[in-house]
This record gives structure tokens, sequence and C-alpha cells, in this order.
């Protein structure tokens, strides 16, 4: 399965200081947003990652789970 990355959507980040005294601040709020939005982006590939793992083992493993708890007639 071949996972592509969504085009259309984009994320905007916005950060603001009320005066050029405050540049240190707006350097801190440029880096959180990065970080943000990199533990987004991992957080996204790991669920992809998962999903693409459930579909390629076609439930196999509930198959077999599933089957020692069938019951007996």
């Amino acid at each position: 399965m071949n996972v592509k990355p969504n085009l259309d959507r984009i994320v905007i980040g916005y950060y603001r200081v009320s005066s050029n005294k405050q540049k240190d601040e707006l350097e801190r709020q440029i880096e959180n947003m990065k970080l943000y939005l990199t533990a987004q982006g991992k957080r996204a590939n790991k669920a992809r990652k998962l999903v693409k793992e459930l579909i390629d083992d076609g439930g196999e493993e509930d198959d077999k789970n599933n089957s020692s708890h069938a019951d007996p007639k």
C-alpha cells in the first residue's frame, strides 16, 4: 500500500509579540511551534504505519485469537 500525503491540506502556525524587545520570546514561540508540529507529524506517521500493518495482516492475528475462544458444540 502506497500512502501519499494530502497536499490539499495546509497548516498555519501563528505566533506574535507586541514589541521588538520581546524578540527572544518570539524565537521561543517559533521553536515551540516547530516541536509541536514535528510531534504531530510523528504521531500521524505512527498511526498510518499501524493501520497499514493491520490491513497487510488481513486480520489473521484476530482470527487466531478468536478461534481459541469459540464456543464448543
